[in-house]
Parts: structure tokens; sequence; C-alpha cells
């Protein structure tokens, strides 16, 4: 338990300091008040701000007594929410998975926060989807302390299919140990809600990259043995990752193994995306 913790702690100190330099500038006074898109025109009167004038529009608007002030109008911005959903399953606990997930995690919510959105936070692990409406930090916190608590048990597949798609926008930050076909029929239902996804993919990068040396492996379940040659079993995870990020790619996909700062400007990227409807 104190590895996961540990881990997870450092991907979150990690996502704050790059976070601190790739999402400078954005706020949420920047988005809200006077919205992205202005939607109409008028004419100027007494206390409207200085900075709404529209100087090119006024140099085309003679009047009586010269030319009149225009302004723009624009369309106030309301809180937006998203939607987490972050699985917490057995195989999210494996090798580096901790320490990346609490960075994507803290990155989505640093996001969230700078823009004054809103976080309905869904943890998906043994006995199905929890969720509640949380302020972004609480939400990261959340993550991190039911990460400190590790495996819970869980089957990623029936976690899924219980997700209720809400009405915002879907962030899901899985791993690949799910059915496309379980993973497909969740982007159909939120397409037919009307709802845009983000799926983010954390791994490890030894689960789907195969040793430089061949040898045999056996992976066992409960019910059988399958012996075979690594290179081969490995040829087969290749196969299955190919198959989700397939599925994925029908909405926004992020696929994330370490902390890299290259990928706190790709997460900001898909982030406003995500909060705009694609």
């Amino acid at each position: 338990m104190e590895e996961y913790c540990r881990n997870a702690r450092i991907g979150v100190r990690a996502a704050r300091a790059v976070s601190n330099i790739y999402y400078h500038g954005y706020s949420a006074s920047f988005f809200k008040g006077r919205g992205l898109e202005y939607v109409d025109f008028r004419e100027y009167s007494p206390g409207d701000e200085p900075g709404r004038i529209d100087w090119r529009l006024t140099a085309r608007s003679p009047g009586e007594r010269g030319y009149r002030l225009m302004v723009r109008e624009y369309e106030e911005e309301h809180i937006r929410r998203i939607h987490l959903a972050v699985g917490l399953h057995d195989s999210m606990f494996y090798g580096a998975k901790p320490r990346v997930l609490a960075f994507l995690v803290t990155l989505l919510a640093r996001a969230a926060d700078r823009l004054g959105d809103e976080l309905y936070l869904s943890i998906l692990a043994q006995g199905g989807a929890r969720g509640r409406l949380l302020r972004p930090p609480h939400a990261a916190y959340t993550v991190l302390r039911e990460i400190c608590k590790g495996p819970r048990g869980g089957d990623p597949d029936k976690l899924l299919e219980g997700l209720h798609v809400k009405r915002w926008p879907l962030a899901l930050v899985m791993d690949y140990n799910l059915d496309p076909a379980v993973l497909e029929s969740l982007l159909a239902r939120a397409r037919t809600a009307r709802v845009p996804v983000l799926t983010a993919i954390v791994y490890d990068r030894r689960e789907v990259e195969p040793p430089p040396v061949d040898g045999v492996a056996s992976i066992a379940s409960p019910s059988r043995v399958v012996y075979g040659s690594v290179w081969g079993l490995y040829g087969g995870v290749r196969r299955h990752v190919a198959r989700v990020e397939a599925v994925a790619r029908r909405g926004l996909l992020v696929k994330a193994h370490s902390s890299s700062p290259v990928l706190a400007r790709r997460v900001l990227g898909l982030y406003l995306r995500l909060r705009g409807g694609l």
C-alpha cells in the first residue's frame, strides 16, 4: 500500500510542476463572463466596458453627430461540468501505473480548476461506480486517496457496462485491460446522448513491449494454462492494444506511460476540445 501511495504522490508532484508551466495564462476569468464568441452588436450605453467597443464597426457606423460607438455583446458562460471516470481495478496498480494515473488525473483536475469547471468523479472499482460532484482539487485528492488504498478487485468490463453516461463531457481513464466491444458500446451510448468522450489509456511499457530476448512463458487463469514464446504472447497483446485504440479513436484518445511534460501540453489541448464538444 505504501508503495502505491508513494508512487502516486510522485506523479502528483510532477503534474503540479509541469502544469504550472504549460497551463500558465489559462484561467476561469479568461473563459467566463465574456464568453468565447460575441453574439451581437449594439450601440454603446454609459457603463459599458471600453474594451467591448468594436472600433472597426464604429468606423462604419455614422450617426447624426459623428460616429456611433458600437460594442460587442457576449454570450455568458456557465460553469461547465466534466464527468471524470477513473478505473481502479487490479491491473491499474501494475508497475508504474499508479504514478502515471495520479499524474494524468492531476493534470485533468488542474486544467478544470484553471478554467473554473466542476468535476463529477466516478470511481470504477469493486462494487460498481461511485460518483459525486467535486471541485477539481478535491477530485484529484480523492483519486490519490483511493490509490493509496491499493487494489480492490473489480471486472473492468462490468464496471464500464455499469457506468452511467451523464449529459456532461466524459473523460475516461482506464488501461488496456478491457474488451474493445464494451468500450465501443460505451462510446455508442455517449454518441446517442451527444456526449463527447476523451479516453485516457494508462499503461506500463513492460505490458506492451516484449523483452529483447525471446523465451518460453506461461499465462495461467482459473480454467487453463497457456504456454508459448514470449514474443508470440506479446504479439497477441499488441493486436489487442490495436483493437482498443481503434475503438477509442472514435472519440479523443491520449496514451500515457510516463510523467512527460509533452503529455501535459497534449492533455490541456484535448481537455479544451472535450469541454468545447470536440
